[in-house]
């Protein structure tokens, strides 16, 4: 072949791969161009993604899944101590509207003309009654009662078992499901003291879901618990005339976190107002020095603890 048939033939292949190159530059360059930076969302999905990426390597699903709910309680604890909580751009109205500031308490008239019998010990005075005066007054009262030995029940100071109402007011196990009528006698004069309180507003009846429970601790602690003595009731139920009643659960309407229990909220229902001012009246009047509400913590939505602690000077509301 002549030299200028060869450099014509080199030329065209030249060419040739010049035009394969440039239609593979064209064909990758759309693609390319269609790749899309992440948006704002997609940058904080992957940014919380990262901490739980240890979680996922667990097989165990459940294990996985507390490991990720331990992790985000962590994150929210972390980011309310840095002061970045999430905030909403909104009118001081609205917001007002949304969250109402709550009112100081106001004392029904009806609840500060009902009071116990002169004879009843008053407030924190109750949880120092002694086994035989505690006892005399119940039975003045027309409480009936069995004693029961001490020796048996150790952790409870004065054990009965009782056989009727107290003041009017019968006390039973929610749902009947087990023989909760063991409680220690200043538990009941405690009731006894509450009870023109209750009738007053045409409460017949109250239910709870326990009062002793031997052994019993404070959840998350060792420390003993009111029911352990006897000397704390978690109230569920207020019975009323006419097969009618209030349950926590459904009429203890307002409990946001940490907010004080015995406000007045302006929206609530007269339900939710008779259930809560009941229930802060027993404890402004000092009958019980513990009371703990569907505001405290999940465990308490559907009852409120009323408690009594001998030889304290100090009470406890949540």
């Amino acid at each position: 072949m002549h030299t200028k048939q060869i450099r014509f033939l080199f030329a065209i292949f030249f060419l040739c791969a010049l035009h394969m190159v440039s239609a593979e530059l064209v064909t990758a360059s759309p693609k390319a161009t269609t790749h899309k930076p992440r948006t704002q969302k997609q940058r904080v999905q992957k940014k919380r993604a990262l901490p739980y990426q240890s979680c996922r390597k667990i097989r165990n699903k459940a294990k996985a899944a507390a490991c990720i709910r331990r992790k985000k309680r962590m994150l929210r604890k972390n980011l309310v101590r840095r002061g970045k909580t999430r905030t909403h751009r909104t009118s001081t109205t609205a917001a007002k509207q949304r969250n109402p500031i709550p009112q100081v308490y106001p004392e029904l008239s009806f609840l500060q003309q009902k009071t116990a019998a002169s004879d009843i010990p008053t407030g924190k005075a109750i949880a120092s009654t002694d086994s035989d005066t505690c006892k005399t007054l119940l039975k003045k009262h027309d409480v009936e009662f069995t004693n029961l030995d001490p020796d048996e029940f150790q952790s409870i100071e004065q054990p009965l078992s009782l056989q009727s109402d107290i003041g009017g007011i019968t006390v039973h196990t929610h749902g009947g499901h087990e023989d909760q009528s063991i409680l220690d006698c200043r538990l009941a004069l405690a009731i006894l003291a509450w009870s023109p309180i209750l009738r007053g507003a045409g409460v017949i009846g109250i239910e709870h879901f326990s009062i002793y429970r031997p052994g019993a601790t404070v959840a998350g602690t060792s420390k003993q618990s009111g029911h352990a003595t006897g000397l704390a009731i978690d109230l569920s139920y207020l019975r009323f005339e006419e097969d009618t009643s209030l349950n926590v659960l459904d009429h203890w309407e307002t409990y946001k976190r940490n907010t004080p229990p015995c406000a007045s909220y302006p929206e609530q229902s007269e339900a939710n107002r008779l259930f809560r001012d009941l229930v802060c009246e027993a404890f402004h009047r000092g009958l019980f020095q513990v009371v703990l509400t569907p505001h405290f913590n999940k465990a308490h939505r559907n009852h409120v603890h009323l408690e009594l602690v001998p030889e304290v000077d100090w009470t406890y509301l949540r």
